[in-house]
């Protein structure tokens, strides 16, 4: 097995080459239009059967990546996932551009009523959105609470040394020294899952900022595209805070906060909070998987966790890949999940596992 560190520095390049290779011209194969050729070019002894092209999810890029990458050289069919943000990927599917996206925030009802045709928010992996933070001399150990974290995202907070942020720390030194805030400014489904962990602890968020994957944020803050783009003004930025999914925080080499959850205690954004923030929750779960898990009950449920939803038309029948597409999704869900940790995510609970398999054998393809 890849060690984890090689992986991620593969990975970056792969997608960067993706990018590059996105803005040139498509082939047939490429866009889906049309079915495999004669003459294709083989991948581990095996003949092509053609590419998509998918967009979405940042927060999910390191584990598609890697999935996709594992189900070309078993399938001989490639999906160019390029990220771009959940919103992009939710566009792309609805507007028939795409048959596979991705995004860290469930379709709301109106999105749903918009789409072309209906489309399935399916859980793919589990996440955790970390606070991450760039203060020299304070490496580890910052724990924060929700109120704290609205105010400091609210710019109410703007120092370090805060009585507030003290008091969750004692016995730390705290810098006096300005607080820099990093957003996302794109379309996000890692600010949805931010901003809903905190309308859903913070009345004072909730009536001002609310739960949005854009929100609209204070003068002062400083925004930018995609997670990259965050990380790296973060990491270049003394006195910085933001928000991250995980993989890019540690990928990035950020600190990374403790925060206080439903039960009263700090939780590290590792991955065993993230299943036990799911399997709290895994009894209500409503039948088309649209489900929030932030503050989710229980000593070790990190907060800020979250599904990640693969979304694929409900009828692929009329696709020219439509079968490649489910049989790549159940590829995620079955051995795929065997690189969730190692990439920091987190498996899916397999009565979830089990409810997403009866849902595939519900979808339409070409026979």
């Amino acid at each position: 097995m890849m060690q984890k560190t090689s992986w991620i520095v593969l990975a970056g390049l792969t997608l960067g080459i993706l990018g590059l290779a996105g803005c040139g011209p498509k082939d047939s194969a490429s866009t889906g239009e049309t079915g495999s050729g004669t003459g294709a070019p083989t991948t581990g002894g095996k003949e092509m059967s053609g590419s998509i092209d998918a967009r979405g999810s940042t927060f999910v890029m390191l584990f598609l990546s890697r999935a996709f990458d594992e189900f070309k050289k078993q399938e001989g069919f490639q999906i160019n996932y390029t990220g771009g943000g959940s919103s992009t990927g939710i566009q792309d599917v609805s507007e028939g551009i795409a048959l596979f996206g991705a995004s860290d925030a469930p379709m709301s009802d109106e999105e749903q009523a918009a789409a072309k045709t209906k489309i399935l928010n399916l859980p793919l992996v589990l996440g955790n959105v970390a606070v991450v933070y760039n203060v020299p001399g304070m490496e580890s150990g910052l724990m924060l609470d929700p109120t704290v974290l609205s105010e400091i995202f609210r710019l109410k907070i703007t120092q370090w040394n805060d009585p507030k942020i003290a008091a969750l720390n004692p016995g730390k030194t705290l810098p006096d020294s300005k607080i820099i805030v990093q957003v996302r400014a794109d379309g996000s489904g890692t600010t949805y899952v931010f901003s809903d962990f905190l309308s859903k602890t913070d009345p004072t968020w909730k009536s001002e900022m609310g739960t949005s994957k854009k929100l609209n944020w204070p003068s002062g803050v400083s925004a930018w595209p995609k997670s990259d783009g965050v990380a790296t003004n973060a990491k270049k930025t003394p006195g910085s805070i933001a928000y991250l999914e995980v993989s890019w925080a540690k990928q990035s080499g950020l600190s990374t906060a403790m925060v206080k959850n439903a039960a009263g205690k700090f939780v590290g954004p590792e991955p065993a909070g993230a299943t036990a923030a799911a399997d709290a929750m895994v009894a209500q779960m409503p039948a088309d998987f649209r489900q929030s898990i932030v503050n989710a009950p229980g000593d070790a449920s990190y907060p800020i966790a979250s599904y990640v939803f693969g979304l694929i038309p409900e009828d692929l029948a009329t696709k020219p890949q439509g079968d490649k597409v489910l049989k790549a999704f159940e590829f995620l869900i079955g051995p795929a999940q065997a690189y969730a940790e190692e990439l920091d995510y987190a498996k899916l609970p397999p009565s979830v596992v089990e409810k997403v398999k009866a849902q595939l054998a519900q979808v339409a393809t070409k026979k």
